[in-house]
């Protein structure tokens, strides 16, 4: 294959690689920053050290942007195929990766927070919280929707296999969200001040239903070809 081939600059599983090594280097930064920047005694972090991962969290997001909306070529479907198919073993790992990163980490951490210490924290804590939850979901959806992906390479891995797991996924994840909600509903009637945590719980597990069916699927498929 050429070396001026659109594939050769950004395939798929390179993007899934990149994807990795950028969420790495956030943790190194983050890290570094929490380090460095300290905390504020009995306040707990400082701020600054929040407001550096955010704006991280912020070029992350804008940088992923301009790789999905920025004009490319279009992939030839037919020499590009096998390639697709890899990156969809990939995606399937990948989604069970964050699917477990978010049910045993993310949303307990999260519901944690909630209960004991929302009321301590200040506001740019509380949008720091939000985007260490809200990240992983929005990760996982767009690993299910190509949303991280360029509109090209959306388009060359989304067949119609890939359209009806991608039903079946939201299906299940609505299935939770409908059993779930109901549940918080009814505590928060009695527990108001678990609001916030019962929400997390409805959004964390639903994404991960839907995350895990969607990779199951996939992973069905490509053991069967």
């Amino acid at each position: 294959m050429s070396s001026s081939h659109p594939l050769s600059r950004f395939t798929g599983p390179r993007r899934v690689r990149t994807l990795l090594m950028c969420v790495a280097i956030g943790g190194i930064v983050g890290g570094v920053a929490f380090t460095a920047l300290g905390s504020d005694g009995a306040s707990g972090i400082s701020d600054r050290a929040y407001l550096v991962v955010l704006m991280l969290w912020v070029g992350l997001g804008l940088g992923f942007a301009w790789m999905r909306f920025r004009p490319r070529k279009p992939y030839d479907e037919a020499a590009t195929r096998p390639k697709a198919e890899a990156f969809q073993a990939k995606r399937a790992a990948l989604l069970l990766v964050c699917a477990a990163y978010i049910a045993a980490v993310v949303t307990p951490m999260t519901i944690y927070e909630a209960l004991y210490r929302l009321g301590q924290a200040t506001l740019v804590g509380r949008l720091f919280d939000a985007g260490l939850f809200l990240a992983p979901c929005g990760l996982a959806i767009g690993l299910i929707t190509t949303g991280v992906y360029s509109r090209e390479w959306g388009r060359l891995v989304d067949d119609e296999l890939t359209l009806a797991y991608r039903a079946a996924a939201f299906k299940a994840g609505f299935a939770v969200f409908a059993a779930l909600g109901a549940a918080a509903f009814a505590l928060v009637l009695f527990r108001p001040e678990w609001a916030v945590a019962a929400l997390a719980a409805v959004l964390g597990l639903s994404v991960t239903a839907a995350s895990v069916r969607f990779a199951l699927l996939e992973r069905a498929a490509a053991a069967a070809a």
